[in-house]
């Protein structure tokens, strides 16, 4: 059986709407296993982006415990969140979240370099990883683009190469071909699914059933719980 990489217990997030709270997410309990694909379901404002945001630390459980391996990182403080999300997590949005101003391969470089700086990795092995990563992912003539020179699944593929820079074992996908044609969305799916069979971790949100029906176990969500 494969060790256990992350672990929810009676995971919560609470807010407040006026006097009233309300709760997003509700005493979810949950293992992943490493390596494993977990597709999560379920109408608009059952809490699935909200898990996944816990998963990935970049907000905080009103109450519960979060582990990674046997590390409790809900109790963690924002810098010691921010460096296990740089250095083990990897996120795709819908909407990309590419900087404007920046290139493709800058954009890929980005996370690299912010690890970099607490690490003998220098520019120039972060750029070799990143071109390496954009030439996999058929993006070679795209280098040098910024994001509003890109088409959609593009974009989607320069956020995928910039996810995987740091080499990250967990990466967490919310909707990653909700902005895209079928053609373009089939072949983001057929990337993620490749990247699973490399030992990662992967977990997508998604109302897409031929990304659904790739997964290895489906968690099924309603009003903050696993139905």
């Amino acid at each position: 059986m494969n060790k256990i990489k992350l672990r929810a217990v009676n995971l919560s997030k609470r807010y407040k709407n006026g006097k009233k709270e309300v709760y997003a997410l509700s005493k979810l309990n949950l293992e992943i296993d490493r390596g494993e694909f977990l597709a999560i379901v379920g109408p608009s404002g059952a809490g699935k982006s909200t898990l996944l945001h816990l998963l990935g630390t970049l907000d905080c459980p009103s109450n519960g415990e979060l582990f990674l391996d046997n590390m409790n990182i809900a109790r963690l403080n924002p810098s010691q969140r921010a460096e296990i999300r740089n250095r083990e997590i990897g996120f795709v949005f819908q909407f990309y979240h590419l900087l404007p101003e920046f290139t493709t391969l800058e954009n890929v470089m980005m996370p690299g370099k912010i690890r970099g700086q607490k690490t003998e990795d220098r520019g120039r092995k972060i750029k070799q990883r990143a071109e390496n990563l954009l030439e996999r992912l058929g993006l070679e003539n795209r280098m040098s683009h910024r994001p509003s020179e890109l088409s959609g699944g593009e974009q989607q593929r320069v956020a995928i190469a910039r996810a995987m820079i740091n080499d990250p074992q967990i990466l967490l996908c919310d909707e990653p071909t909700g902005n895209l044609d079928s053609q373009n969305g089939e072949r983001i799916i057929n990337i993620l699914e490749k990247l699973k069979g490399k030992e990662k971790t992967l977990i997508i949100v998604s109302h897409e059933h031929n990304i659904v029906q790739k997964a290895d176990r489906i968690l099924e969500m309603r009003d903050g719980r696993v139905k």
